[in-house]
């Protein structure tokens, strides 16, 4: 355990960095191809609508389109987003740790001797059963 915390995975293997790497490359590229296939989409529902529409209806239409869809993309997530919200919370306050703490943390402020004393002997007694 270094001093700024615990070794993370990818210091210890750099593999498990390499690979991270290549795949948060691949979610961008794959993030570029599909907006320039919306790029393509919108402008062929902009040539498609121009026999009928005159170019300005027809360009503001696909992009209120485009508006529309985005807005119900977002409220969707933020749905997704607020349930799984939701739920954490809900499971940090039933959790044991969380309710148990408050208590426990009293109980060593007020009896930091014996705390001290049984973290010693704890200590001692794992040390004493290392194999090293």
């Amino acid at each position: 355990m270094s001093a700024a915390g615990p070794t993370s995975p990818s210091a210890r293997d750099p593999r498990v960095a390499q690979s991270m790497a290549l795949g948060l490359a691949l979610v961008v590229a794959a993030m570029l191809f599909a907006l320039i296939g919306l790029v393509f989409c919108g402008v062929a529902a902009y040539l498609s609508l121009l026999p009928y529409l005159e170019p300005r209806w027809s360009a503001l239409s696909v992009g209120g389109g485009a508006l529309a869809l985005a807005l119900l993309v977002a409220l969707i997530g933020r749905l997704i987003m607020k349930k799984s919200i939701n739920r954490l919370v809900a499971w940090v306050k039933s959790s044991a740790v969380v309710a148990v703490a408050p208590y426990l943390l009293r109980f060593a402020a007020k009896h930091a001797r014996l705390v001290g004393l049984a973290s010693a002997a704890g200590a001692a007694f794992f040390a004493g059963r290392s194999k090293d």
